[in-house]
């Protein structure tokens, strides 16, 4: 067997494995109905960025899912589609991938983006 085949294999045996390094989140692709997903997700710190209204508090997250369209995002997930976990919706800022059958996908919250300058604390 090839290293290539054992990462493959790897992708669902370990990487995405809810009792390894994986948790089960909820993906909606735009137009199209939720289902569970299992997915490696990195929460990042909330830090203020600048956006087009002025400066906002972003929370950001990044996951990691197959592209495989039974188990996960599929092969082609978009900009417009939602992950929902802790409780929360995120939407897509950036994908990535797929390699070796593996979809890096870059999360912002969507509650951030709906603040404005106003609601921000001053900076110091």
């Amino acid at each position: 067997m090839t290293f290539k085949a054992l990462m493959a294999a790897d992708v669902s045996a370990v990487f995405l494995n809810a009792d390894e390094f994986a948790e089960e989140i909820t993906w909606t692709p735009a137009g199209g109905s939720a289902r569970t997903i299992t997915a490696v997700v990195d929460r990042q710190d909330v830090r203020e960025e600048d956006q087009q209204d002025g400066r906002v508090l972003a929370r950001r997250a990044s996951i990691h899912a197959s592209a495989d369209a039974a188990a996960g995002v599929g092969t082609t997930p978009g900009m417009r589609d939602i992950a929902t976990f802790d409780s929360l919706a995120w939407a897509v800022d950036s994908i990535s991938g797929p390699a070796e059958g593996i979809f890096r996908i870059d999360l912002i919250w969507l509650d951030v983006t709906r603040k404005s300058q106003r609601e921000l604390r001053p900076r110091r």
